[in-house]
């Protein structure tokens, strides 16, 4: 009996154990239904947890009564009361305040809510809202202090430069490694990181102006999903060259022949102004070159293939792109096309040892006619629109009316030759990770990367010819490039970065701490050769074999740098709530610095409060977080030049003739300087984050100072001007910087179809020189108009204007000398300037500051989205404000060096009465009288009659994308299915007045327009995953 007693309870007891230990299962999914892979689950209190697999789907045993917490990064956590039931679907929200998401910092990544410094980030989502060609366009407008300029659209080669709070440019690494932006494809980035402060410390010397780190995409746990996105874009000029058409241009002619003091019909008639105007004399042309030389849209198409997935043993990200972009020449000569792969493999070998394996490779290829664009751009600012660019005969360049140069022919390789440039890159690395069991881990990285350039110009000499319709004949006008030639150039660069690293992280009761102690070496070779011959027996064999072996020439040069680091880095954290961090890095460089002086030391701290994790905050639900930041950091800048601590000499192609033999010359750099070391920056930043309502609203606001000492100058103080010698460049100047960053953020959803997000940001930056060596001013002008220390860096001095000179009465009622002539050589229609010092006279001391320089003082962006049901909309607004742009060369005055006059030259120039040459015509004259030459002494003055304000706001780009149904594209096989419409560059507000058809706020800061223009973009695009 007691046999079956003991049997029975111990049946009854299993009985509880098999019911208490229910098998759970159960799917994770998110707002839209979607499976969510790798989501963690865990029950509270226990040890005992496990992951989602591919579908979301999980199993775990539970007893009920028991808390399942749910977690995975992007969503908030949530938690589940096991019951009775055996399976549970589990919708996780999304974290709009984003508190745990993770933000890569130098050499590692954190979660938001623990930086110490000011970072900026960007996700890859907003990064491919509208196709760009480069890399360098995706962060205008989106990161609050980061100043972004593109003054050129020319394909493959926009010259965006990032400039972090006014700075300089910015280091930037992608995926560790020293990299140009626009070499990498916008598929291929997972996130971009801008370290504005203390942040950028750890990068050390090379971080004076800021860190921006570019990470790739990586495998993630989850079945294999394959992306395919593609676009088609057409691009045009947001502004074009308006020239006058022929008889406005023969007007204008006879108008500066008379304003010069000649005859009306010194070069052409009336009779001549209407044959042009009518247009039915084939000799009389109305040729718009612009229109010759330039299409109006040009194609660029985009293409990527990307695989992603992987367990939680083996990841894998792997991406093939391809890029084809034409110029807006009408000749398709000048083209760009981008060929690159991407290979990103995570291997856990067991659960200490990991391995991962990087591999990138990237061609382009780059293809131009033999004239480089600043000649063809001159060629173009001189063609006469009474020439025809086209002639009978297409095999023959059209003479312009200027010199040899014929623009239409100059953009042709059959007239001019070519350039090809063929540039492969390949990048390999590998990285070990093994942990140890208390919270040690070891790192090992080998990054090598290998760059190939091969170059070959060809260039041919072509006759240049005019054609009388009358006669049906040709006249040789002459010849464009005297001698033919071929070249052909190969570079190769090797760099390599091995790097070793120790982390430790360890938890005690309420206190987290986290060390990583590394040492990096970069080593850096550079080899270049080239060859050339010239008198070529034919264009048509495009090698070298074909010039003459007695005109050959051969030239080669190697460089050599290397760079060895050590970083360590503590990180401290109570109760999430108290942060600090502190970095020191120490830096060595061999070919810039003596041995004596080649470490630099570059320390950084950094700590945050979080305020909204204090007992006295707790009632205040709707602060999710706020958050005090505070930094202090040294770094530096080592772009000084190589080998200044040693004397150099130059060995000139020039030679002297010494009894009959020819002698080399060698010519000194000048004295060396030994101390030579790199500029210090001391940065001090204090922040507040702020998110409430959980991401509704939030903010994050930062402001800066910098000191940057070291900067190099001529010591003109203590060296007396007689010294018979070139003085070295020193280390004796300094300026500072102050400034802001603000970003303020807004996101909602509106019932469960609609929702927005509203972003808009803001930085100001102004630099001051501290210390200048110059001479010593005592005259109490020229410490106010020359004098550079204690002033700010970005000004424009100059006249100041006061309209123009409307009648030779208004020059004789004038109470100053403003030619240094008694106003003699002064003509109705000059410019009129200000007697600032009211002394009588206009001179050097009546200029005063004007404007601005060229680098925006302020920038700013505003990011606009929404959704519906399957529509979503995205817009970006970006601008810059505080800087000056100046009108030059022919874009200032008409005729300058043979340029033709622009059609608002036309339409507002001073006009002379021709029965009465002193009395202006033109109700609308904003400008000067047009002379022969183009310009004048009075009307060239620097002055704010030629200044404009920069300040502008563009819409950046805009995108319209629409989902297909979910039930639809599940039937179909895909995960997703995007079609998209998207612009960018499409329009801009800015305060250039009469000049604002004609040029670009982002141009150049002379806009004399010589310049390939920036572009603006249409596209359809597709994106589909399955």
């Amino acid at each position: 009996m007691k046999t079956l007693l003991f049997y029975f309870i111990i049946l009854i007891s299993l009985g509880q154990v098999a019911f208490s230990q229910n098998a759970i299962t159960g799917k994770v999914t998110d707002e839209n239904l979607q499976p969510v892979p790798s989501a963690s689950v865990a029950i509270t209190n226990t040890t005992t947890g496990t992951y989602t697999d591919f579908d979301g789907v999980f199993t775990i045993n539970a007893s009920p009564g028991d808390v399942l917490e749910i977690s995975y990064l992007g969503f908030l956590k949530t938690t589940v009361t096991v019951t009775s039931k055996n399976n549970y679907l589990i919708t996780l929200k999304e974290d709009t305040a984003k508190l745990d998401e993770i933000v890569i910092v130098g050499y590692g990544s954190k979660k938001k809510s623990s930086i110490t410094g000011a970072v900026s980030s960007v996700q890859s989502k907003e990064l491919t809202q509208a196709p760009t060609s480069t890399a360098t366009e995706l962060l205008a407008g989106r990161i609050p202090g980061l100043i972004t300029k593109q003054t050129t659209g020319v394909p493959g080669a926009d010259a965006t430069a990032i400039n972090i709070r006014g700075f300089g440019n910015a280091l930037i690494l992608v995926d560790g490694l020293q990299t140009p932006m626009d070499r990498i494809d916008p598929n291929d980035i997972e996130t971009i990181s801008v370290l504005k402060d203390g942040a950028a410390a750890v990068y050390g010397s090379r971080a004076g102006n800021g860190v921006v780190l570019i990470t790739t995409k990586r495998g993630k746990v989850g079945k294999p999903k394959i992306s395919f996105h593609t676009s088609t874009s057409f691009q045009q000029p947001t502004q074009s060259r308006n020239t006058v058409d022929s008889w406005d241009y023969a007007t204008l002619v006879r108008e500066s022949d008379l304003n010069g003091g000649g005859s009306l019909d010194d070069t052409y008639t009336q009779e001549d102004v209407e044959n042009f105007r009518a247009g039915n004399n084939p000799n009389y042309v109305n040729q718009d070159w612009d229109a010759a030389v330039f299409k109006n849209w040009t194609p660029m198409m985009q293409h990527n293939l990307s695989v992603r997935g992987g367990t939680e043993n083996a990841k894998y990200f792997t991406s093939i792109g391809l890029l084809d972009q034409e110029s807006a020449f009408r000749s398709g000569d000048l083209n760009f096309s981008r060929y690159n792969a991407r290979s990103n493999v995570d291997v856990q070998i067991n659960e200490k040892l990991s391995i991962g394996v990087d591999i990138s490779y990237r061609r382009e290829n780059r293809e131009s006619p033999g004239t480089d664009l600043s000649s063809i751009y001159q060629a173009l600012k001189t063609a006469q629109p009474v020439y025809s660019a086209f002639l009978p005969d297409q095999n023959r360049a059209a003479f312009s009316g200027f010199g040899t140069r014929s623009p239409y022919a100059a953009t042709q390789k059959k007239f001019a030759g070519f350039d090809e440039i063929i540039s492969e890159r390949l990048i390999g690395k590998f990285e070990l990770k093994y942990k140890f069991d208390f919270g040690l881990s070891a790192k090992a990285i080998f990054n090598y990367e290998t760059l190939n350039d091969s170059e070959k110009s060809l260039r041919k000499s072509y006759n240049v010819y005019s054609y009388d319709y009358d006669t049906d004949s040709y006249t040789d006008l002459g010849i464009q490039n005297s001698r033919s030639s071929i070249s052909e150039t190969y570079r190769k660069r090797i760099q390599m970065y091995p790097l070793l690293a120790l982390e430790y992280n360890k938890k005690v009761g309420n206190h987290s701490f986290d060390a990583l102690a590394l040492v990096e070496t970069i080593d850096f070779s550079n080899d270049e050769i080239q060859a050339s011959r010239f008198d070529l027996v034919s264009t048509d064999i495009p090698y070298l074999s074909s010039g003459s072996q007695d005109t050959q020439e051969n030239n080669s040069n190697a460089r050599e740098s290397g760079r060895k680091s050590y970083v360590g880095r503590l990180n401290y954290n109570y109760k999430d709530k108290y942060y600090l961090e502190a970095t020191m890095r120490a830096d060595a460089t061999g070919e810039k610095f003596s041995p004596d002086s080649r470490w630099g030391y570059f320390p950084s701290v950094s700590g945050s409060w979080r305020i909204s994790e204090e007992n006295f905050l707790e009632d205040f639900s709707a602060i999710n977080n706020l958050k005090l930041r505070l930094s202090y950091s040294q770094t530096g800048l080592d772009n000084v030049g190589d080998f200044r601590y040693l004397t150099g000499y130059n060995i000139l192609d020039s030679v002297y003739l010494i009894d009959s033999g020819a002698g080399q010359i060698i010519r000194s750099n000048g004295l060396p300087n030994p101390g030579v070391t790199w500029l210090d920056n001391t940065l001090y930043n204090i922040g507040v984050d702020g998110n409430f309502w959980n991401g509704k609203l939030s903010f994050e606001f930062d402001v800066f100072y910098r000191l940057t000492e070291g900067i190099f100058g001529t010591n003109q103080r203590d060296v007396p001007s007689t010294f018979g010698g070139n003085l070295p460049q020193e280390n004796i100047n300094s300026r500072d910087d102050r400034g802001f960053d603000l970003v303020l953020n807004h996101r909602n959803r509106i019932g469960s179809d609609f929702s927005y997000s509203v972003s808009a940001n803001v930085g100001w930056a102004r630099q001051k020189w501290v210390k200048f060596s110059e001479t010593e001013f005592t005259d109490p002008d020229d410490i106010r108009l020359r004098k550079r220390e204690g002033n700010y860096t970005n000004r424009n001095i100059g006249y100041l204007s006061d309209g123009l000179f409307m009648t030779q009465a208004d020059i004789d009622a004038l109470t100053f000398d403003q030619d240094g002539n008694g106003n003699t050589t002064l003509v109705p229609g000059d410019i009129r300037y200000i007697d600032l010092n009211k002394d009588g006279v206009l001179d050097d001391r009546d200029r005063d500051d004007i404007g601005y320089g060229a680098t925006p003082d302020i920038s700013y962006g505003l990011n606009l989205s929404a959704t519906y049901k399957n529509f979503s909309i995205a817009a970006l607004f970006q601008g810059a404000s505080l800087f000056s742009t100046e009108i030059g060369g022919g874009a200032r005055g008409a005729f300058n060096n043979g340029s033709i006059p622009y059609d608002y030259q036309y339409k507002y120039s001073w006009r002379p009465d021709y029965d009465n040459p002193g009395t202006n015509i033109n109700p609308d004259v904003r400008l000067p009288r047009i002379t022969e030459t183009g310009t004048s002494n009075n009307n060239s003055k620097s002055s704010d009659f030629w200044l404009l304000d920069g300040t502008y706001l563009r819409l950046k780009s805009i995108n319209l994308n629409y989902s297909l149904n979910k039930d639809l594209i599940k039937r179909l096989g895909f995960s997703s299915f995007d079609i998209y419409a998207s612009a960018s560059n499409l329009f801009s507000f800015n305060k250039f007045g009469i000049y604002k058809d004609t040029f670009d706020p982002e141009g150049p800061a002379n806009q004399d327009g010589n310049n390939y223009p920036i572009m603006k973009t249409l596209t359809l695009g597709l994106k589909v995953t399955l």
